[in-house]
């Protein structure tokens, strides 16, 4: 126990030291040096404390083993970790039995980077009264954050709604894992029990409303919200806005509502202007529109000198050339966006559809089909748009 008492307060001392050189900006390159060997020495002394310490894990409570492992964890001693972990179900520790060991033992494959085994590890939990909130919570952050496996995520947070049925947090989780699947009508259906929406609540049920395809619903909720936020009703920040802003003028957009989109992007962009992509969003709006080219150049200008190999800003660009008449220099920012692999990511049809229009622009008639027969494979409704 004395021995651990030790390899905590020596690795106290290491985290303290770490956090003084990261912050004083004036250590020299001696005091830089000396810190460092100050850092070596402390990481030395805590690891042969703590490694002797591990033979007497037996009498340790689970406010020491919160210490000691956090200790490993600091030093990135992942092997020691797990021999801690070990220690305890050799000597049969009632805490190897707990919550809090399962935790552990999960975060330990997690920091180490061994996400295959954080997933075998994590395949144990299954349905049932038998796994308690906090190891579910973990489970489904793990699967989302760290596996990007959303539908085991989906199903632990399925878990959760039905042990929490109140909770807004877990419904919330399940309705932007829904949002990320697809799942439109599942994710309306976790939020419709919430009575008082957040902000929150409202931008999520507007987002899915658009995934769905109802853009008037999407336009009420979320034009809604903006107007509490304008009349200072609820406060968002700055992201929060962002995103609300970009689906509202979304849903705009779908419902054909021109000068409104055009209103609405403007303000967004207003809100961040040298963020690209919102460059890149209302430059690209104006080309839709045919409205202000020069403006929508020097928008795409910016964003493509933040981003040059961004293959949707290439083919906003592409876009406002074409529509400035300028089908030569479209054509050619068009093979870039090729070469980036653009064309095989071009879910809805729109990269094929520029260039099938760009190539009828300049003769080229073969090229011109080739590409539109597959924006339209992609996109069956554009058999309704003229060719």
């Amino acid at each position: 126990m004395i021995l651990a008492g030790y390899g905590c307060y020596w690795n106290d001392l290491l985290i303290v030291e770490r956090s003084l050189r990261e912050r004083d900006k004036s250590l020299g390159h001696w005091g830089r040096l000396r810190s460092r060997l100050r850092q070596t020495l402390y990481e030395s002394k805590s690891r042969a404390c703590l490694e002797e310490a591990v033979d007497g894990v037996s009498s340790m409570e689970l406010v020491n083993l919160v210490f000691v492992l956090r200790a490993c964890e600091d030093q990135k001693n992942y092997e020691l970790w797990g021999r801690y972990l070990d220690a305890l179900v050799s000597c049969n520790h009632d805490l190897a039995k707990s919550t809090w060991y399962f935790i552990s033992s999960a975060s330990r494959l997690k920091a180490s980077g061994d996400l295959d085994g954080l997933r075998t590890y994590l395949s144990q939990i299954g349905t049932g009264e038998g796994w308690n909130t906090d190891i579910l919570e973990f489970a489904g952050e793990a699967y989302w954050s760290d596996l990007q496996d959303y539908e085991r995520a989906m199903d632990v947070f399925d878990e959760l709604v039905r042990k929490h049925p109140k909770s807004e947090s877990y419904r919330l989780h399940l309705a932007q894992l829904s949002l990320i699947r697809g799942m439109s009508m599942k994710g309306l259906a976790t939020l419709a029990p919430i009575r008082r929406a957040t902000p929150l609540v409202r931008e999520f049920r507007g987002r899915l409303y658009s995934q769905k395809g109802d853009y008037k619903s999407a336009y009420d909720e979320l034009g809604s919200l903006l107007s509490d936020y304008h009349k200072n009703k609820l406060k968002l920040s700055k992201d929060r806005l962002i995103s609300i802003y970009h689906s509202f003028v979304n849903a705009c957009y779908q419902l054909g509502l021109v000068e409104e989109s055009l209103k609405h992007v403007k303000e967004l962009h207003e809100i961040d202007p040298d963020n690209a992509s919102g460059c890149n969003f209302y430059g690209y709006l104006l080309a839709v529109y045919n409205r202000e080219l020069p403006l929508a150049e020097k928008l795409l200008r910016k964003a493509l000198k933040k981003d040059p190999l961004n293959a949707a800003f290439l083919d906003s660009m592409a876009w406002i050339k074409y529509r400035q008449g300028r089908h030569a220099e479209a054509l050619k920012l068009m093979a870039k966006v090729i070469e980036l692999g653009a064309l095989e990511q071009d879910v809805d049809g729109e990269i094929s559809e520029h260039l099938a229009k760009i190539h009828k622009a300049l003769g080229n008639d073969k090229l011109a089909k080739f590409y539109w027969d597959l924006a339209v494979e992609k996109n069956p409704k554009l058999k309704h748009d003229e060719k």
